[in-house]
């Protein structure tokens, strides 16, 4: 059970990391405007279709569902 906490704990930090880096990668946006294009090492945040995704400087997508997932997979 402990190590199930230890595990979801890690998660959540790298993926906290993650949103956070982004966070200050990415221009403000005017409030009720979408966001402008994120800078190189940045991302966006966007609601589409009732889910979180993050889009990068590129356009490629990923959501924070998939994210999570991710991260899991490859975190010892």
């Amino acid at each position: 059970m402990q190590q199930n906490k230890e595990r979801s704990l890690g998660i959540a930090t790298v993926v906290a990391a993650i949103l956070n880096k982004g966070e200050h990668g990415a221009p403000p946006a005017a409030p009720g405007r979408p966001a402008g294009p994120p800078r190189e090492n940045g991302f966006d945040v966007r609601l589409e279709e009732g889910k979180i995704c993050l889009f990068d400087c590129k356009g490629n997508r990923i959501t924070l569902e998939e994210l999570i997932q991710y991260v899991s997979r490859y975190l010892p």
